[in-house]
């Protein structure tokens, strides 16, 4: 795990430009006003990432709506040969309003991400199988995956999981404790 002591400064983005880099309401979770913000950049199928979602999910739940929660890809497509369609295929099930269910059944099933499983999850949640097929197929959402990757660079993401919290950086799977050690500081701060 790797925490940074300090906020991003120098020549590394800042906090307030950070939150510049946020798509629309589609990948976050809470209040979109919270004086906390984190800014997770993933790849659905790292194992990493999957073993630090028992560790997101109980900041969501801790922190509820103080804490504003944002969804990044960045899919390493060297390493995971299908994680830019997986990503595309959370962002057509975002179209249907169902982003976090397809997030979830990805990191649940990364085993079976193929073409052929992501329209079958797409049908398990229910979606239109015809208006998802046609964005997957379309390639719909490859800028929205390939801006996600870029503004992770910006940041000096170059593995995943990594974090910003109100632009402190956090990388790797790292425990509740010390994640909401983090948060809390960063809470903290805020208020002063």
């Amino acid at each position: 795990m790797t925490v940074a002591p300090t906020r991003l400064a120098g020549g590394s983005v800042g906090a307030s430009s950070l939150w510049k880099v946020i798509p629309s309401a589609a990948r976050f979770a809470g209040d979109p006003m919270a004086r906390g913000g984190m800014v997770h950049s993933a790849v659905l199928l790292c194992p990493f990432c999957a073993r630090l979602q028992p560790t997101l999910d109980e900041a969501r739940n801790r922190y509820g709506d103080r804490l504003r929660f944002v969804y990044r890809h960045f899919p390493l497509s060297s390493i995971h040969p299908h994680a830019w369609k997986a990503a595309e295929a959370s962002l057509c099930a975002h179209d249907q309003g169902r982003f976090w269910e397809m997030h979830d059944l990805l990191f649940a099933e990364q085993d079976s991400l193929g073409i052929v499983a992501l329209n079958e999850k797409a049908a398990r949640l229910g979606l239109d199988a015809e208006a998802f097929d046609v964005c997957l197929d379309s390639r719909q959402h490859h800028e929205t995956v390939l801006a996600d990757v870029l503004d992770g660079e910006a940041l000096g993401v170059t593995g995943t999981p990594t974090m910003f919290i109100n632009g402190r950086l956090v990388s790797g799977a790292v425990p509740i404790e010390e994640l909401a050690a983090v948060i809390d500081d960063e809470l903290r701060r805020t208020k002063e």
